[in-house]
């Protein structure tokens, strides 16, 4: 088949769908030695049993799935989504087994043409295809065989996808004409803000009422309950002259960054210009990429062998980890006390650094390493600080704040208010709203014509306010009335609907056909989603995924 092609060439490069992900997850790798012999149990769904060999080439195809969206092979960072995927691809290929869909070696040689085509002459790249092959796959130990499945399964994989969502596609052009209708519908509007700033100068402070204001809020000022942690990081930029050793040593480092190169496409690196990049300075990219990759597994080798000295040490304590480093030459950091709301403000840490400091203690003093975007932390309890609540001579100025802040709002409200009554009554009388604003002491804003699919109206944006809230307040008033005040971003406004304009013949005309298409697609890819939910619950690894974190629970 690839003998074939490889003398002929002809398809532009086609657009390849990527596909929504199953929440739950069971994690494997290719290289694991643990799943057991003959007799073990990978898993079931539809009452087949899923084998071994099913578990990995669903892995391996996974790592083909994530150096095809981003150009690079997968380590301990997309643990996560390598997770999703890996479970994902092999419910869905099951499935596409169970409903008899099979690819033919043609459609593969196809998707293949298209894969390696030239973006700018159209034709099949020879070259591409031989470097990603016999380098890039070769590398990772994956072959042309492999490669070949992977590609036979993701058609396979995207016919039945487009088979769950057919159904949902089947809306009438009769049935999507009011609803394009209604989201083209034209909005004519003024608006009218209050700021809040306005007011704060008309806020007395007195000793007495800030006093009651910080008894009567004492929880808005309690020093939370704080952590310590004792930590060592492992940076990966530490790693990157003895990556840049290892590689020039090792392999044909210049052969590895032409392969990628060649697989990538001259079109894959471009300046912020949207040009693309002369191949020399695409190439420097590429040696960046390779080093970091390199210095990312260094350190992670690195640090898999600190922790498990550290996990190793019975008793379990704290103090583990300071001898560990000590014998291995890594310097322990103290972060300062921090809240869990709040976490570290002395360190750049990862989202769940705060949460996972806060479930150490005595008894249970480690935590399993936390990755971040440039580097991997190590930590150990080292104490916590209770709760306190500080004196208000220590707050004043916060209380002041929130004080000054609070009673503002109270003044806002109650001018609001007034001004959207003063309004009613006066367009009532006949009275237009740009000189009921005026004579009120507030600016009115014309806004330029919107529709229900308007994302942008800079006029009101300056004020804190969305122009999806503005639009929508609009569209539920009829035409010359006023909306109430809407307390909303840096103080509050009022909307007045001057006109509502249907959508006329030729935006019907121009419009709707390409509305529904993107209807139809965007049903389709919904009820693809749900259906691939469904087929995960019916799966043996919903119920183990429900089993463990019930015991987790516990």
């Amino acid at each position: 088949m690839i003998g074939t092609m490889r003398k002929h060439s002809t398809i532009l490069w086609s657009v390849i769908i990527s596909f929504t992900v199953v929440a739950f997850v069971i994690f494997f790798t290719p290289e694991a030695t643990n799943f057991g012999g003959p007799s073990a149990s990978y898993g079931s769904y539809a009452g087949m049993e899923i084998t071994r060999d099913e578990r990995i080439q669903a892995n391996r195809e996974t790592e083909l799935d994530v150096w095809r969206r981003i150009g690079q092979w997968p380590d301990s960072r997309f643990k996560d989504q390598m997770e999703q995927m890996s479970l994902r691809r092999t419910i869905l290929l099951k499935r596409a087994e169970i409903e008899g869909i099979t690819v033919s070696d043609d459609a593969v040689a196809r998707y293949i043409r298209l894969m390696f085509s030239d973006r700018e002459t159209e034709k099949f790249n020879l070259t591409m295809y031989n470097n990603f092959t016999g380098q890039v796959l070769k590398q990772r130990g994956i072959t042309e065989k492999q490669f070949e499945d992977w590609i036979r399964h993701e058609i396979a994989i995207g016919q039945l996808t487009r088979m769950a969502g057919q159904s949902a596609s089947l809306i009438s052009t009769r049935a999507a004409k009011p609803m394009f209708e209604r989201e083209n519908e034209t909005l004519q509007a003024m608006v009218c803000f209050v700021g809040r700033s306005n007011f704060l100068s008309q806020v007395k402070i007195e000793t007495n009422q800030i006093a009651r204001f910080f008894t009567n809020n004492p929880a808005n000022y309690r020093i939370s309950e704080r952590a310590v942690v004792d930590y060592v990081y492992f940076s990966f930029t530490n790693y990157l002259k003895e990556a840049e050793t290892n590689l020039t040593t090792r392999t044909n480092f210049a052969a590895m960054i032409d392969a990628r190169y060649a697989a990538r496409g001259t079109n894959d690196f471009k300046n912020d210009k949207g040009e693309a990049l002369p191949a020399e300075e695409a190439k420097k990219q590429i040696r960046e990429e390779i080093l970091e990759d390199e210095s990312t597994q260094l350190a992670q080798g690195k640090m898999r062998e600190f922790a498990n000295a550290v996990f190793r040490m019975d008793p379990v304590k704290a103090a583990n980890l300071h001898t560990v480093a000590k014998d291995m030459g890594y310097t322990v950091k103290s972060t300062r006390p921090f809240t869990e709301l709040d976490g570290p403000d002395d360190l750049d840490a990862p989202g769940n650094f705060a949460s996972t400091a806060f479930r150490l203690s005595a008894d249970e003093p480690l935590a399993s390493p936390l990755t971040w975007v440039d580097g991997i932390y190590v930590m150990a309890f080292n104490r916590r600080v209770p709760p306190v609540d500080p004196p208000l001579s220590n707050v004043w100025n916060d209380v002041v704040r929130d004080f000054r802040r609070d009673q503002s709002s109270e003044l806002l409200m109650e001018s609001g208010l007034e001004l959207a009554k003063k309004i009613r009554i006066g367009l009532s009388q006949g009275l237009t709203f740009q000189a009921l604003c005026h004579t009120n002491g507030v600016k009115s804003v014309e806004l330029p014509p919107a529709t229900r699919f308007t994302r942008s109206l800079p006029q009101v944006e300056g004020f804190g306010v969305s122009a999806n809230e503005v639009i929508s307040q609009g569209f539920e008033l009829e035409e010359g009335y006023a909306s109430g005040f809407i307390e909303s971003g840096n103080g509050g406004y009022i909307v007045f609907t001057s006109k509502r304009t249907a959508a006329t013949t030729a935006v019907i005309n121009d419009g709707l056909e390409e509305y529904v298409d993107n209807l139809r697609g965007q049903r389709q890819q919904l009820a693809s989603r749900e259906w691939e939910g469904r087929e995960f619950q019916s799966s043996s690894y919903a119920r183990q995924a429900a089993e463990e974190a019930a015991e987790a629970a516990q």
